[in-house]
């Protein structure tokens, strides 16, 4: 079920390089629209499948409508298309933790847990 909403979600998802120059020839850093389960699935193998970082990140994303995260070599920003489709946090730390504990039970997806320097941005206010 988590799976199946999880999809219906769609992400705005872009990626800018540390340095702040986006090439535009390079598909890596054209910003694409995904869903949700996608969004995950990408995001966890440098978060990690059981991480606080990896719900913290998700939940705002789905509580607050985006969210923005940086790695060493790019930031990436992720944004609900349908506004609509923001939840509550509780039912956001639900949908979240029911995908991310489908993909631990999933075996080619069997990394070792690490995160280094993940900032997340809480809103700014209104």
């Amino acid at each position: 079920m988590s799976s199946q909403l999880s999809q219906k979600i769609l992400v705005d998802q872009t990626i800018i390089p540390a340095d702040g120059i986006v090439d535009p020839n390079n598909p890596d850093f054209k910003p694409a629209r995904i869903s949700l389960d996608q969004a995950i699935r990408e995001s966890v193998d440098r978060l990690g499948h059981s991480g606080s970082h990896t719900l913290a990140v998700f939940v705002q994303l789905v509580s607050t409508g985006k969210v923005k995260f940086s790695f060493r070599t790019f930031t990436k920003r992720l944004e609900l298309v349908d506004k609509s489709q923001v939840k509550s946090r509780p039912e956001a730390m639900i949908l979240v933790e029911a995908c991310l504990a489908e993909l631990r039970g999933d075996d080619s997806h069997h990394i070792p847990e690490f995160t280094q320097n993940i900032i997340i941005q809480a809103p700014k206010p209104r």
